[in-house]
């Protein structure tokens, strides 16, 4: 997937999908899984345009914070991204959304809180 430029809407899609439910959760610090994690970081790169698409749909910027130390993404914190997009009343397109045993390190968003609580 990573090499087809033909998934990078789809990825861009997710992306925006997480990050709107970021603007919105509560809960745990929501994870992007490896392929969403790919637009999370295209829409970072964007900084000017990142700050004022995070203050139009949250009123804050929404960090993103990468922890190495704690290795691949679980699969119970993907269900429970995808659940967190769901109630925010996001599509999911599940492909986009798979468990990579074994993947690479985890990042995740804060919510706009102090990293040492996220």
């Amino acid at each position: 997937m990573k090499e087809d430029p033909r998934h990078a809407p789809g990825i861009i899609d997710q992306a925006l999908a997480y990050y709107g439910a970021v603007a919105l959760h509560t809960g745990a610090p929501l994870m992007p899984s490896e392929a969403v994690d790919r637009g999370v970081h295209a829409i970072l790169l964007h900084t000017r345009e990142a700050a004022e698409l995070f203050d139009r749909v949250a009123g804050r910027f929404l960090h993103h914070n990468p922890h190495p130390e704690k290795g691949g993404r679980p699969a119970g914190s993907l269900a429970y991204t995808k659940s967190a997009i769901l109630d925010a009343g996001y599509v999911i397109q599940d492909k986009y959304w798979a468990h990579v045993e074994g993947g690479i390190s985890q990042c995740d968003s804060d919510d706009g809180r102090p990293y040492s609580n996220a």
